[in-house]
């Protein structure tokens, strides 16, 4: 059996840190937690989804790994640094085929309600989400050819509802390359 160890990327404040987490072939169920109770799946919820996908740049070793939500109307998720249990995480399955290179970090800015400096504020995203984590693609390793597993772990609510997501597991692959800053022009698709 081929198993990977996921790291989890955990965030405390602003502080970054690694955590070893089980192996991949100890992974939960998609639709049990261990708590025992049901957990939201990939649509459930009024159509709550989840994709990743990864970007490269044109240097073909420089790469983003993209998490995103579509989260529907009235619907929210907890921020990666939402003080508590309820923040969103997301662990990779790291191998010798890229390494992390910095901290998931989303695309908008979550709602902060309450005290910002306190431990009882709400860091919500609201709309639609991505989170993205910085890696570097090992030589000789083409990006067409990576694929990263990622799990997801997020509470996600609605109408006064809210729901875990627990164990989430995608599968990341190329999906275009990035035009680097500073040059005009815009994402190349890829072409297989």
């Amino acid at each position: 059996m081929n198993s990977r160890v996921f790291y989890g990327v955990c965030f405390s404040a602003s502080v970054f840190f690694s955590c070893n987490m089980p192996t991949w072939g100890q992974e939960l169920s998609p639709r049990s937690s261990r708590l025992g109770f049901a957990t939201a799946s990939q649509q459930d919820r009024e159509n709550l989804t989840w994709t990743a996908r990864i970007e490269s740049e044109t240097d073909r070793q420089t790469a983003y790994l993209i998490v995103a939500a579509k989260v529907p109307a009235g619907g929210y998720l907890y921020s990666l640094t939402q003080p508590g249990v309820s923040a969103t995480k997301i662990e990779v399955a790291t191998n010798e085929r890229f390494r992390i290179t910095g901290a998931f970090r989303p695309n908008k800015a979550p709602r902060i309600e309450g005290d910002p400096e306190s431990e009882e504020r709400a860091e919500t995203h609201i709309e639609d989400i991505e989170f993205h984590l910085p890696i570097q693609i090992a030589a000789g390793i083409e990006p067409e050819d990576l694929a990263i597993d990622v799990r997801i772990n997020a509470q996600f609510c609605q109408d006064d509802q809210c729901m875990p997501v627990n164990n989430r597991i995608l599968t990341a692959k190329l999906q275009k390359y990035r035009i680097p800053e500073g040059n005009s022009g815009a994402s190349v698709p890829v072409k297989f």
